[in-house]
């Protein structure tokens, strides 16, 4: 797998992201993989403001509740992919499909990125 060399780039593209989020999924599960493997909880928790407030710019007929709870959501399966890369040596189609049938599964990844903004799936429901 390949994980990037912190691309402070990252934070800053999904900051000017207008309609489209200027970032990957493979990206933001590099950058979260790097921040765990490094133990930057304080990186981590600005990589999801960042894509929290992309969340909350685009016009949506949720509520701001709503909106943050799908942010929370969409980081957690991004964090349970990168989990899956991980398992997998990079496997992209393997890592998601996991995620997707494990929902409240806890690798490295994901428990990293529920410690560091505080997020517990299990009470999201």
């Amino acid at each position: 797998m390949k994980i990037i060399d912190n691309d402070p780039d990252i934070v800053e593209r999904i900051r000017q992201s207008q309609e489209v989020l200027d970032a990957s999924l493979q990206e933001i599960a590099d950058a979260m993989t790097l921040f765990q493997s490094s133990n930057d909880e304080t990186q981590m928790q600005e990589l999801f403001d960042v894509y929290k407030q992309w969340e909350l710019s685009q016009q949506s007929k949720r509520t701001v509740e709503e909106t943050v709870l799908l942010a929370h959501k969409n980081f957690d399966i991004v964090a349970r992919v990168a989990d899956g890369l991980l398992a997998s040596d990079g496997a992209l189609l393997y890592a998601m499909r996991k995620a997707i049938d494990e929902p409240r599964a806890r690798g490295p990844i994901s428990e990293f990125y529920r410690n560091a903004v505080g997020y517990d799936p299990n009470a999201s429901n």
